[in-house]
């Protein structure tokens, strides 16, 4: 059971990654925003381009991991995703604690980084890592002969996908639009 749970968080995980590279390579923009708002000094124009270069690279290197995930499997390529989410830990940790600049994972639908995301991000990481030791097959073996159970578990992966998306982008933004009116609320006192 728990083995399945953990594949599944490692499915979960890999098509958002899938999709956050896409986006990130059709639209570096947000990301690379997202690096001035961490502190990275993105300087003259030509190293701008270098850096829009380098978010393409990067989506391509997510979409290459979720590839290997589902079609590949095995430890290498779930080590791979739990370092990609591992990652992802760090820079929530550190964005959060200078005051939650988006992700730009998502193109215009980021949000401020939160507590969210690094919950999010150590769940799939910490899957990945059992995957990994398990050396769990690829979705394609995973799936089976079996019709029904392959459509289910698609529409399942489908909607986990979004799920995922939706907490780390409008959750987030609840989240932080929560995190500003009680401190307000606190300042002006009961009525």
């Amino acid at each position: 059971m728990l083995r399945s749970l953990a594949l599944a968080f490692c499915d979960v995980g890999a098509g958002v990654l899938a999709l956050a590279g896409l986006i990130k390579f059709f639209d570096p923009t947000p990301w690379v925003s997202s690096l001035g708002a961490l502190g990275v000094p993105l300087g003259p124009v030509r190293f701008r381009r270098s850096v829009v270069a380098a978010a393409r690279l990067v989506g391509v290197i997510e979409v290459a991991i979720a590839v290997l995930v589902f079609a590949v499997g095995g430890t290498r390529a779930l080590g791979l995703l739990a370092v990609a989410y591992a990652v992802f830990v760090v820079v929530s940790v550190v964005a959060t604690r200078r005051g939650g600049a988006s992700c730009g994972c998502f193109g215009v639908r980021s949000a401020p980084i939160s507590s969210l995301h690094v919950g999010l991000d150590a769940v799939v990481a910490a899957a990945a890592v059992v995957g990994a030791v398990d050396g769990a097959d690829a979705l394609v073996v995973r799936l089976g002969d079996g019709v029904g159970a392959t459509v289910a578990y698609l529409v399942f992966l489908g909607l986990g996908v979004a799920a995922m998306v939706t907490v780390m982008t409008t959750g987030a933004e609840l989240w932080a639009l929560k995190r500003s009116v009680v401190p307000l609320a606190a300042r002006t006192g009961p009525r």
